[in-house]
């Protein structure tokens, strides 16, 4: 399994493969298949976890016998990049600024307890969201915008020039990338508008 868990109460050292951390309220972290770890109680307040184990099979089929959550961000379902983050995602604990991360792990416990029609799918939509929530704070500074300012430029250019015999390779010359560049950029940010200019580009 992998395991994804979340600090509700207490604070405590988390040492895993020889590193040593400290837990809060509000912490959450993931770890990979086969990975050893402790926790050793900070104070007299209980320290507490709700923990969810989870095969990457649940989010999707082929994911069968994956033991990194490397490969879980990797598949073709989530579509994150993760050329755009810091490093591994387990390696890093976070924190739940807002609560919005203890809302998802609520509510996932409630689907898991009461099991109601459909329950599976919804545990697995919100561990989509958690799994975003998590590369979100990882994410290396300035990759989404420069995505998304090149995406406005050229959907800017086009609007303003339908009339003329717009080409892919007309695109990516004006702007200095290569075809397959501005092609896959199109694909990854935003099929909405690969789809409605790709007339133009092939």
């Amino acid at each position: 399994f992998l395991e994804l868990s979340y600090v509700l109460e207490g604070s405590a050292n988390h040492t895993m493969e020889g590193m040593t951390t400290t837990l809060s309220k509000g912490d959450f972290f993931i770890i990979d298949y086969n990975k050893h770890h402790k926790y050793t109680q900070i104070g007299e307040t209980p320290f507490t976890i709700m923990n969810c184990l989870f095969l990457p099979s649940l989010i999707d089929e082929t994911l069968a016998g994956c033991e990194q959550l490397s490969e879980v961000v990797k598949n073709y379902l989530i579509k994150l990049d993760f050329y755009q983050v810091k490093d591994h995602p387990t390696n890093f604990i976070y924190h739940d600024e807002d609560g919005r991360i203890g809302l998802l792990f609520q509510q996932l416990y409630e689907e898991y307890v009461r099991k109601p029609m459909g329950y599976m799918e919804t545990i697995r939509s919100y561990l989509i969201l958690i799994l975003i929530h998590i590369m979100r704070q990882i994410e290396l500074p300035g990759t989404t915008k420069s995505g998304n300012e090149m995406i406005r430029h050229i959907t800017d250019y086009v609007d303003k020039n339908y009339h003329e015999k717009l080409s892919l390779a007309k695109i990516s010359q004006k702007y200095n990338y290569s075809l397959a560049h501005i092609s896959t950029l199109f694909k990854k940010r935003n099929s909405f508008f690969f789809y409605i200019f790709s007339p133009f580009f092939f």
